[in-house]
């Protein structure tokens, strides 16, 4: 998804500045369903990015370990195309009765 807007935009990762990669990361998320909220420090190096929406929820009741990963992996892949060196931590998850997945990711530099 981070690749089709790059190339819809006709623009490297390298040329863009924080905050349009936030809002590409932004765009992303919200295409993919997840409802996101997103706020963003340049100064600090941090993304907090909360999902108010899981497009696996209903398989969740099933396997919820695996979709769980296979979520977080999908969400560490669209960090990691557009930051060259990011860590990203689970702050909450739906499954343990949270109102959304929270993350908070650091862009190391």
């Amino acid at each position: 998804m981070i690749y089709q807007q790059l190339s819809l935009n006709s623009t490297s990762i390298a040329r863009l500045a924080f905050a349009e990669k936030v809002n590409m990361l932004k765009n992303a998320a919200t295409i993919a369903g997840l409802s996101p909220e997103i706020q963003a420090s340049e100064e600090e190096n941090k993304i907090y990015f909360r999902i108010f929406n899981c497009p696996f929820k209903e398989v969740t009741e099933v396997e919820p370990g695996t979709i769980c990963s296979m979520h977080n992996s999908f969400l560490k892949g669209m960090f990691e195309a557009l930051f060259e060196n990011v860590n990203i931590v689970e702050l909450e998850n739906m499954m343990s009765n949270c109102t959304a997945c929270s993350y908070q990711a650091s862009v190391l530099t």
